[in-house]
C-alpha cells in the first residue's frame, strides 16, 4: 500500500492555513502545519514533507529565508515549495523564486489554481525521486559490472599470462636443446679441422 503523500503549510495566519487545508482535502493527502519557518524547520526533523506551502510574509523568519534554508538541506533540496502570497507581496515573488520556490499563488487562494499547482508539484518530485532511483540503480549495476569485468579480465589473464610464460619456457628449451645439438653435430678432428657429422 503506498504511503499518503505529506503536505507542509507554512503561515503565521491560522486562518489561512485552515482554508488551505480545506482545499486540499481533495488530494487525500497528510496536511501538516507551521505558524513559522522556524517552526517549519523544526519540522523537517521529524517528517519530510512531499510538497511545502509558505507564505511570504511572516514575522521571524519569512518565506523566502525558510525556502533558502530548506533548499540548502541536502535531504530537502528537492522539495517542491510553492509560495503563496498577498497582492501587494507579488515583489517578493522573485525573491522567493531565487530561493528555490517552483511556483507561487496569489491570496485568496483559489481551490481549483491551488490544487492544479500541488498535484503539478508533486508529479515533479515523483519524476525527480524516479530519476534519483533510477540514477542509483545504474550506478550499483555499473559497479557490478565494473567488478565482473575486472573478475573476468583476471580469469582470462591467468590462463594468457600461464600460456606465454609456457610458450616461453618452450622457446628458451628449443634454443637451448639447437645450440646443444649444434655443439654435439661438430667435432674437430685430429688435424684441427672442423667436421660436421
Amino acid at each position: 500500500m503506498a504511503t499518503r503523500e505529506q503536505i507542509l503549510i507554512v503561515d503565521d495566519q491560522e486562518n489561512n492555513r485552515l482554508v488551505v487545508e480545506d482545499h486540499l482535502r481533495k488530494l487525500r493527502c497528510d496536511i501538516h502545519g507551521a505558524s513559522s519557518g522556524e517552526e517549519a524547520l523544526e519540522m523537517l526533523s521529524a517528517m519530510k514533507p512531499d510538497c511545502i506551502l509558505m507564505d511570504i510574509m511572516m514575522p521571524g523568519m519569512d518565506g523566502v529565508e525558510t525556502t533558502r534554508r530548506i533548499k540548502s538541506l541536502k535531504a530537502f533540496e528537492e522539495i517542491p515549495v510553492l509560495m503563496i502570497t498577498a497582492r501587494d507581496e507579488v515583489s517578493g515573488i522573485q525573491d522567493a523564486l531565487d530561493a528555490g520556490a517552483v511556483d507561487y499563488l496569489v491570496k485568496p487562494v483559489e481551490q481549483t489554481a491551488l490544487l492544479a499547482r500541488v498535484r503539478s508539484a508533486l508529479r515533479t518530485r515523483h519524476a525527480f525521486q524516479q530519476v534519483r532511483d533510477l540514477n542509483q540503480d545504474l550506478l550499483a549495476q555499473k559497479k557490478e559490472l565494473s567488478n565482473f569485468t575486472h573478475m573476468v579480465s583476471h580469469d582470462l589473464k591467468s590462463p594468457v599470462v600461464g600460456a606465454a610464460s609456457l610458450f616461453n619456457f618452450f622457446l628458451y628449451r628449443c634454443l637451448l636443446y639447437t645450440s646443444d645439438a649444434a655443439a654435439e653435430r661438430s667435432s674437430v678432428d685430429l688435424g684441427g679441422r672442423r667436421i660436421i657429422k
